[in-house]
């Protein structure tokens, strides 16, 4: 717990000068009209950092739009976008969808860069809320836009993530236990079973081929559990979050771990999405010896303090 509250403290504490340093370009509307940062005086900002081969990020899109086109006027509210597109042309397709102003192309490398690292985060879709002092008052916003669209403008993330963490703690291992009671499979097609992995910690690992994120995250994961799953007791389950099953297994070859079958994907799969309350991939959720959620997600943390394994301090 005190890592979630010193994480987003530190977070909101980020120079205001900086901020407003890092804001001060020109930007461009859907008509190609100029938007400087004077013409959004008096106003809240959101980074929003996306792209149009992710697929988390076309789900939320259309969402974010709806609420962006109730109450942007009413509650002074410009959203800029910053994209994670891969060519020009992609992102120029993309933006056709989006109601507000985006970073232009030629910046998105450097400025671009340097804005996304507000968010703390390796994934998208991401929001990074700023008041109109350019206070970073939530590094990233996009389940509470989701979820407390009244609760403009998401100022309390660090209580609600709180509140969060509390509640998914408190998820039933029996429930758990149950959920994770099936036939799993490893690398050379040999069946494992939840007995098999009695006295282990698990992970459960939720990416996708198509998801660039986790093409960059998987390997970093992979280090770290080739490193220390024997010594540490600890298992890795891999929810495919793919399309087509041919995909799933040409990405699994990569992964040294086991997975859960396709068959199961769409339904014991989601069940299993659900215990992280996160709407993006990668994820990955920590489960202990006897089977209590310690950590619904902790990819960053992983990365960031793999010393800390099984890392359930991120949520205590």
């Amino acid at each position: 717990m005190k890592i979630v509250i010193c994480f987003l403290l530190a977070l909101a504490g980020v120079s205001s000068a900086d901020v407003k340093s890092l804001l001060d370009t020109t930007y461009t509307d859907g008509s190609g009209n100029k938007v400087t940062l004077s013409d959004l005086s008096g106003k809240y900002i959101g980074l929003y950092f996306s792209a149009s081969w992710c697929g988390g990020c076309r789900k939320f899109t259309p969402i974010m739009a709806d609420i962006y086109n109730k109450i942007h006027v009413d509650k002074k509210w410009e959203v800029i976008w910053v994209t994670h597109d891969k060519n020009e042309t992609d992102a120029d397709e993309y933006f056709k969808e989006m109601p507000w102003i985006r970073l232009p192309w030629s910046e998105v490398a450097t400025r671009g860069a340097s804005m996304f690292k507000l968010t703390k985060q390796h994934f998208i879709p991401s929001v990074t809320m700023i008041d109109l002092s350019f206070n970073v008052i939530n590094p990233e916003a996009s389940l509470d836009i989701e979820f407390e669209q009244d609760d403009f403008p998401w100022a309390k993330r660090c209580y609600i993530a709180i509140c969060f963490l509390l509640a998914l703690a408190g998820v039933s291992s029996v429930d758990v236990k149950s959920l994770l009671d099936t036939t799993y499979t490893d690398g050379s097609g040999n069946n494992v079973t939840l007995s098999d992995l009695s006295g282990k910690y698990i992970g459960l690992y939720f990416s996708a081929s198509w998801c660039g994120d986790c093409q960059q995250y998987t390997p970093e994961l992979v280090k770290i559990y080739n490193v220390i799953h024997a010594n540490k007791n600890w298992e890795i389950i891999w929810v495919t979050c793919d399309h087509e099953e041919k995909a799933a297994d040409k990405y699994f070859k990569e992964m040294p771990w086991i997975r859960l079958r396709w068959s199961e994907k769409d339904t014991r799969g989601k069940s299993m999405f659900k215990l992280s309350k996160q709407n993006y991939i990668p994820a990955v959720t920590m489960i202990d010896l006897d089977y209590n959620v310690i950590n619904p997600e902790c990819s960053n943390l992983i990365t960031l303090e793999p010393q800390d394994f099984p890392w359930a301090k991120g949520f205590l």
